[in-house]
C-alpha cells in the first residue's frame, strides 16, 4: 500500500507559492514568511515573474521553471488567473494544490465558472484541491505553514478541521494547534467523519498528525 494521498499536503518535500510577494500587506507575502518562520526544511519556491528574488530566497516566473518536482503548490493569485496556474501544475504532475484565492462560487455566475473551470482541469489531471477562498494548512510538526494567518503556530496536541476561515482565526492565539483547513465542497471531511459540521476538534495526547 503506497503513501496516502493526503501526504503531499501535510508533509510535502517541496512547496511552490504562486503569487509571493514582497508586499507585507498582501497574501502572497504573508505565506511565504510563514512557510520561512515555521522552519520549513524542503525546497520553497516562489513563483512571481516581476521578481528575481523574495525574501532571500530565488523567484521563478512561472511553475514550470521550477527545476525541482513539486509536492505542493499553493496558489494566491486573483482568481481569473487560476485556472491557469492548475493547468500548468497538471501538466508539472503536481496533484496537490490548495488555492487560498477568493473570486470563485462565491461571487456569482461568473465566480462559479471560473470553479466549474478549475474543476474540469483537476480532474483532467488527477488534482487534489483544498480551497478556493480557504485559509490554507498548518502542521506545526512538520514545520509547515501554508497558511497566511498571522503569528506562529506551536506543535501540540489539538487537530482543528474547519469549513470556516473565521473560525480557525478565533481558536489561533494562545493555543498550541495544528490547523487543518477544508472548504466546504471539499469532500474528505464530510466523507471520513460522515457528519458535515461547522469545525471539529481532535484531541490526541500523544498521536501527530496526519490524523485519518
Amino acid at each position: 500500500m503506497g503513501p496516502h494521498y493526503l501526504n503531499r499536503f501535510f508533509t510535502p518535500k517541496s512547496v511552490a507559492i504562486v503569487g509571493a510577494s514582497e508586499r507585507e500587506e498582501s497574501v502572497g507575502y504573508r505565506l511565504l514568511l510563514n512557510m520561512q518562520e515555521a522552519g520549513f526544511k524542503g525546497g520553497l519556491y516562489p513563483v512571481n515573474h516581476k521578481r528575481e528574488t523574495l525574501l532571500g530566497l530565488k523567484a521563478y516566473p512561472d511553475l514550470n521553471s521550477v527545476p525541482e518536482d513539486l509536492d505542493l503548490v499553493v496558489i494566491a493569485t486573483p482568481a481569473p488567473s487560476v485556472p491557469s496556474v492548475v493547468r500548468q501544475c497538471g501538466e508539472k504532475s503536481v496533484t496537490s494544490v490548495i488555492i487560498i484565492s477568493a473570486g470563485f462560487g462565491e461571487l456569482g455566475a461568473e465566480g462559479k465558472r471560473l470553479q466549474q473551470e478549475v474543476l474540469d482541469i483537476a480532474h483532467r489531471y488527477n488534482i487534489r484541491i483544498i480551497g478556493p477562498n480557504c485559509l490554507g494548512v498548518a502542521r506545526p510538526s512538520g514545520q509547515l505553514n501554508a497558511t497566511f494567518g498571522d503569528g506562529t503556530i506551536k506543535d501540540g496536541n489539538l487537530a482543528l478541521l474547519s469549513q470556516s476561515a473565521q473560525s480557525v482565526r478565533r481558536f489561533w492565539i494562545g493555543l498550541n494547534l495544528r490547523i487543518l483547513v477544508f472548504q466546504p465542497w471539499y469532500p474528505w471531511a464530510v466523507r471520513r467523519i460522515l457528519i458535515s459540521a461547522r469545525y471539529w476538534i481532535i484531541w490526541r495526547p500523544t498521536a501527530k498528525l496526519p490524523v485519518f
